[in-house]
């Protein structure tokens, strides 16, 4: 995939990138994001969740997740809206943190629910980045692309 260089550190994930996992299930973390990462977070911990609307996971910042946090705290107390969202996303959060080779251990219920065994992408879209099976970001891409098309 396109690997941007010289690109300054705009603060948000950007850009899509390949990797594979090793042996222990750790991904490295494209050189962008890490750089994104240290701006963002303290000691490269960050927070990774079953997307709510893709088959991928959602990474994202602890400011992020306080911020979602924040939100589901704002809806009516015992709606079920308020519920179904606490449980989609913080039941099933994870902390991750970047080590010294900027590597992340990812849990394996969040491999099995992206369907992620080897190859991933890693998928930068502002504020959070996914991470996909390569085979299903490639279609989600095309997916993607073509509703573009229609509606443009």
């Amino acid at each position: 995939m396109y690997e941007p260089t010289g690109m300054q550190n705009l603060g948000i994930f950007i850009s899509t990138y390949e990797s594979k996992l090793d042996s222990a299930k750790r991904a490295s973390i494209p050189p962008n994001f890490r750089d994104v990462i240290a701006k963002l977070s303290v000691d490269g911990l960050l927070y990774a969740y079953p997307s709510i609307l893709n088959e991928c996971i959602e990474v994202c910042t602890p400011s992020r997740i306080n911020n979602i946090s924040v939100h589901i705290e704002g809806m009516e107390m015992f709606s079920r809206e308020r519920d179904e969202i606490a449980t989609a996303v913080l039941s099933t959060c994870y902390p991750v943190q970047l080590d010294k080779k900027g590597r992340i251990a990812i849990p394996e219920f969040l491999l099995d629910f992206a369907q992620i065994s080897n190859n991933v992408s890693f998928v930068g879209k502002g504020e959070i980045f996914e991470i996909w099976n390569v085979d299903k970001f490639a279609q989600e891409y095309k997916r993607v692309r073509g509703l573009l098309k229609v509606i443009s």
